[in-house]
């Protein structure tokens, strides 16, 4: 008997000692209070046209409790409920300058249990250039329209949409949503 029990208690050791993954420790590796909006790369912007795109484990459709497990509680919040549904916007970041928004048809529905619909990127304190590396990797807009003099709004695709500001006669990215628009 104690030679059948000894592999089995030993198993059991070695599975409870095994490194476990905490929400809590996962959430110390996305530490949001002093992040920035991300480098803009080819491949990012490749992800974000098929929809795949995801942001230090946050994409489309991924829960507002999930985000808490993951970056920690946001800098702020705003929680609006209506009759049309419920609509989270939570900002993160050294400045806000992501913002995650997100809308549920259910007025009465959880904040936690509201999905991701979009998120956006504010490069208000250092702009990438709107390289032609870039240009090429967005391809032609779908949607453009100049919102003022050296402002330009544009959409690419279902999911990207951007704010350009032209600063010393070139082009640079102020602002960068991704999500689908209509």
């Amino acid at each position: 008997m104690k030679k059948l029990l000894l592999p089995i208690i030993a198993g059991a050791m070695i599975t409870t000692a095994s490194p476990v993954m905490n929400p809590q420790a996962e959430a110390a590796t996305y530490s949001m209070t002093s992040a920035v909006s991300p480098a803009l790369t080819t491949s990012d912007i490749s992800a974000m046209k098929k929809g795949t795109y995801a942001f230090k484990g946050v994409r489309l459709g991924t829960t507002f409790g999930s985000v808490q497990k993951l970056w920690g509680v946001s800098g702020s919040e705003n929680v609006y409920r209506d009759a049309d549904g419920t609509m989270v916007d939570w900002w993160y970041g050294k400045h806000d300058d992501i913002t995650l928004s997100g809308y549920h048809s259910k007025r009465s529905a959880s904040v936690s249990g509201t999905k991701v619909s979009t998120i956006d990127f504010t490069y208000d304190t250092k702009l990438p250039q709107l390289t032609s590396t870039l240009s090429k990797a967005l391809g032609k807009p779908t949607y453009s329209e100049t919102t003022e003099p050296g402002w330009i709004s544009r959409e690419y695709g279902r999911y990207i949409s951007m704010e350009l500001v032209k600063e010393n006669n070139k082009w640079y990215v102020f602002e960068l949503t991704y999500g689908k628009h209509d």
